[in-house]
């Protein structure tokens, strides 16, 4: 291919892209100061102004919500070692500060935001249905449901910029730090544009992190 050709291919695929931020598990139940001790308000922070949404970075917002019907066992592992996510709860609802009305919610039953809870919407096919190909990816357990959910979007061929203050663990400084070495090592055999982010970076510059993926691909 030669470079003209790569560089019209990059321009479409960059002018065609689609950004979404998904927020995962910062509900009243699992995201409080007690369980996550380690960066809670600065976690929060970021979390929240990221939702808000408002430079219009993101085309979309989604927010995966641990959900878990009877019989729990039959769900997934995750739903059979703990008691979150009963449907309906108040304590599965997103907490207060982030129940904006431009979020879509999906429910998950496992600790892969793409593990979509029965008779609800499958993640990945909304993704596919609103030509999204960009995830941001915030929320809690770094070591948990967000690597998890990492990985499977690395799967599935998504560009994916796990953002690092904007996720915490209930295992505090280690299993956040844990969860960070985890989505590198799977970034570094997927190979492509994704990288672990800081919220800063996402001020309009997301278009720059994408563009220097693709000239450097257009290099080689």
């Amino acid at each position: 291919m030669s470079k003209a050709i790569a560089l019209t291919s990059a321009l479409l695929r960059l002018a065609m892209a689609k950004r979404a931020l998904l927020a995962i598990d910062m509900t009243v139940e699992e995201f409080t100061e007690k369980s996550i001790s380690y960066r809670y308000s600065e976690t929060l922070e970021a979390v929240d102004r990221l939702m808000r949404n408002d430079t219009y970075v993101f085309d979309v917002v989604y927010h995966a919500l641990f959900t878990c019907y009877e019989p729990r066992a039959k769900q997934s592992y995750t739903c059979t070692v703990c008691d979150f996510g009963v449907p309906g709860s108040d304590g599965m609802q997103p907490i207060p500060s982030l129940r904006h009305p431009w979020v879509t919610t999906t429910y998950k039953r496992d600790a892969s935001a793409f593990k979509s809870a029965p008779n609800h919407d499958d993640l990945h096919q909304l993704l596919q249905a609103a030509s999204v190909d960009t995830l941001y990816i915030v929320g809690i357990n770094t070591d948990w449901c967000v690597s998890a959910t990492v990985l499977d979007a690395l799967d599935l061929g998504y560009t994916v910029f796990p953002v690092r203050d904007g996720m915490s663990a209930h295992n505090g400084q280690a299993g956040h730090s844990k969860g960070l070495t985890t989505m590198e090592v799977a970034m570094g055999w997927h190979g492509g544009r994704s990288r672990i982010i800081d919220s800063s970076e996402i001020n309009g510059s997301d278009i720059e992190l994408i563009s220097d993926g693709l000239a450097s691909e257009i290099a080689v």
